[in-house]
């Protein structure tokens, strides 16, 4: 393994495909080219989910959870791991799918997730949900040429570009939501740290929208609960 860490000083491709894997909320998920690398970022959408079902003493037998753009299926793993829950993971791509469903064989979580191949949940018939979460791709066009070499000419273009002001995907993911999800259910979107106002106006049909920021202070999410109900968490 120090020889192909070695290895990785002179080229650009980063250490997690090097490796073939990388940590997320302190697991190891298998990793390739088909998906993002799990971020640090994004265990702030996970552990948000995960001590809101804590903290109102939920019981985890039939709560469903809809993870739309699930990549390497790192977040409907923590998750069916973590509260023993129902997930529906989402990926347009057949490849991302097949390495989502390697780490929740991994994971022995494989009989808990439910996955389809889908542009945003298009065209799916589920149950409703009591949660829906999404990492989706948000990085502007604009700021596209500043990310580092690393990133932008090796991760997967479709899981990071979100084309003007990195807000196109929000509109369906938002909308779908507001189908998908049982009176008072919650969604919670990871964003980039300029769309939380862009986004907030999107989530009309919600209420009690929070931003909650990350370690370095950036708001990286932002979450409400579906209107017309009570909150069944």
């Amino acid at each position: 393994m120090v020889s192909r860490i070695q290895a990785h000083r002179n080229n650009p491709r980063p250490v997690s495909y090097v490796l073939g894997g990388s940590y997320f909320c302190g697991e190891w998920f298998l990793v390739s080219p088909e998906v993002l690398i799990p971020r640090k970022e994004t265990e702030l959408l996970v552990n948000y989910i995960i001590n809101i079902a804590g903290n109102r003493n939920l019981t985890p037998a039939g709560l469903r959870v809809l993870d739309l753009g699930t990549g390497s299926g790192n977040i409907s793993v923590i998750l069916a791991k973590r509260l023993d829950c129902a997930v529906y993971a989402v990926d347009i791509r057949a490849g991302a799918l097949a390495i989502a469903r390697r780490n929740a064989r991994m994971h022995e979580v494989e009989n808990k997730i439910k996955f389809f191949q889908s542009d945003w949940g298009s065209g799916m018939d589920i149950e409703p949900v009591d949660i829906v979460v999404s990492n989706p791709p948000y990085i502007g066009d604009e700021e596209w040429d500043l990310l580092p070499p690393e990133v932008k000419d090796f991760e997967p273009h479709i899981a990071l570009r979100g084309g003007r002001r990195g807000l196109q995907h929000y509109g369906k993911i938002i909308d779908g939501a507001d189908r998908w999800l049982l009176p008072g259910g919650i969604i919670a979107l990871e964003i980039g740290p300029k769309q939380a106002g862009d986004v907030e106006v999107l989530m009309k049909g919600f209420t009690d929208i929070r931003v909650t920021a990350d370690q370095y202070n950036n708001p990286r999410m932002i979450s409400g609960v579906k209107k017309n109900g009570s909150n069944p968490l």
